[in-house]
Formats: C-alpha cells, sequence, structure tokens
C-alpha cells in the first residue's frame, strides 16, 4: 500500500514522519520531524543513529511524505 502524500500536505507539529527525498534522480527516505525552533533554516530534523541527528532544509528536493507504519504486534508464546 502507498501512502506517500505531496510535500505540502506534511504536518508541521513535531510528529516524526518519512521524508522521500528526490534529488537529480537519488531517492532518499528519511524519518525525521519538523523542529523550526531549533533553526529556521533547517527546519527539518532527521532521525539517524547512525550517523547522528542531521537536519534539511525546508525546500532540499523533498516531495513526499508518508505517517511512519503500524509498528509489529509483540508475540504471545
Amino acid at each position: 500500500m502507498n501512502n506517500w502524500q505531496p510535500i505540502a500536505t506534511v504536518p508541521r507539529d513535531g510528529e516524526v514522519i518519512l521524508l522521500f527525498k528526490d534529488r537529480k534522480g537519488v531517492k532518499t527516505v528519511y524519518p525525521a520531524r519538523w523542529c523550526e525552533l531549533l533553526d529556521i533554516d533547517y527546519p527539518w530534523q532527521v532521525l539517524c543513529y547512525h550517523y547522528g541527528d542531521n537536519f534539511l532544509p525546508d525546500d532540499d528536493y523533498l516531495t513526499h511524505w508518508q505517517h511512519l507504519p503500524t509498528p509489529p504486534e509483540e508475540e504471545t508464546k
């Protein structure tokens, strides 16, 4: 199921979402959240454990977004 929505409809309330970036054919998906209080020029906080937290400009080739998927249910033993 494809739930990607246009970037113009992205929530800017701090909810962690998935952002889709298409820069010159290089397609990337980031878990991120809007954090304009930190730096208005770079409001998107990208949450990547391996690389630490990075920030993207509001218009940094972002084209779509979607909510995070529902986490898997715990298996009962």
